[in-house]
């Protein structure tokens, strides 16, 4: 393991606001206090921008657990864990974020999220359709808690990130036998599709806020998610798929009738905040090698957290 650091830094100057909730889902935003001062960073093109523009182009490796990016355009690509991809031989869950670098190309660990896509007879046979790869999504919290714990386990191990298909899988067959949603595949993005109408109601509950920089959701006070971008801009390319990701796992819940433990309340998230500043870190090459990448974990949570030239760029932590 490389140098030990802190994530305390990247928190200064932040502070959660009270939120909103809808539908067992808790929402705080966190906010970035008046007067603190914005790291100066190049922009940054998304996966979703990069897709639908032609800039960023990805391709199959041979391998079920990686994926290669290359980067045509004239700008670093920022590519978070979790996100999700349509097309390829198999529909894929990046595992671990990554800066590519302009006209650059890196290949990223990933998860298949189509259970029975390799029922097919030719293991070459990928539909015309489906050659390319196009953004969908973004992962459900419960599958983003499992890629972390997986995470954590594997770069203590060999320092390097693995995630267990079979129990991706799993996870993703459970969705299914709750929602009853119609599938040839078991395709995550199945899921999302049957829950549509229901997760466009809910969105709309939640907004974007002057100076926000993050979001922590909770579905209970024991369950939560915690997404910070270096900045309101950045945050803003990625708060619709979070918030359907979010929401998709409260609708889940409520679905499958599993019990909360307790309403989350505006001053447990900010002692849960304030809790990862003393957080064990460790840092290692991120993929792409134009960033670090920085695991770190308390009693209770464990995240990650991208770095350029020793800015944050962005950090997502869990409950355990």
């Amino acid at each position: 393991m490389a140098d030990i650091l802190s994530i305390a830094p990247f928190l200064d100057g932040l502070t959660v606001r009270p939120g909103a909730s809808h539908y067992g889902l808790h929402i705080f935003p966190v906010c970035e206090i008046p007067g603190r001062t914005a790291a100066e960073c190049p922009e940054l093109l998304s996966l979703a921008q990069g897709l639908s523009s032609g800039r960023l182009l990805i391709g199959e490796t041979g391998e079920m657990d990686k994926v290669r990016i290359r980067n045509a355009s004239g700008a670093g690509a920022l590519l978070l864990d979790g996100e999700t991809l349509i097309g390829g031989a198999q529909n894929r869950m990046i595992n671990a974020a990554a800066v590519v670098p302009s006209r650059h190309e890196a290949d990223l660990p990933c998860s298949c999220v189509e259970v029975r896509r390799w029922d097919m007879k030719r293991k070459d046979d990928i539909p015309e359709g489906k050659r390319a790869f196009r953004v969908s999504a973004m992962a459900y919290g419960r599958l983003r808690r499992l890629r972390m714990e997986h995470a954590h386990r594997s770069l203590r191990a060999d320092r390097s990130v693995r995630v267990e298909q079979d129990a991706v899988w799993k996870d993703i067959v459970s969705g299914f036998g709750v929602s009853g949603a119609n599938t040839k595949t078991l395709d995550l993005h199945d899921l999302y599709e049957h829950w549509d109408a229901a997760l466009r109601m809910i969105e709309p509950r939640f907004f974007i806020h002057k100076n926000q920089a993050g979001i922590m959701s909770f579905l209970d006070r024991r369950t939560w998610h915690l997404d910070l971008f270096r900045d309101h801009d950045m945050l803003y390319k990625y708060f619709k798929p979070l918030v359907r990701a979010y929401a998709f796992e409260a609708l889940i819940r409520l679905e499958s009738g599993t019990p909360a433990r307790g309403a989350a309340q505006l001053e447990h998230a900010r002692d849960i905040f304030k809790s990862l500043r003393t957080a064990s870190c460790h840092a290692f090459a991120a993929p792409g090698g134009a960033a670090r990448a920085v695991f770190f974990a308390t009693r209770a949570a464990h995240g990650t957290a991208l770095l350029a030239d020793s800015h944050l760029i962005q950090l997502t932590a869990c409950s355990k």
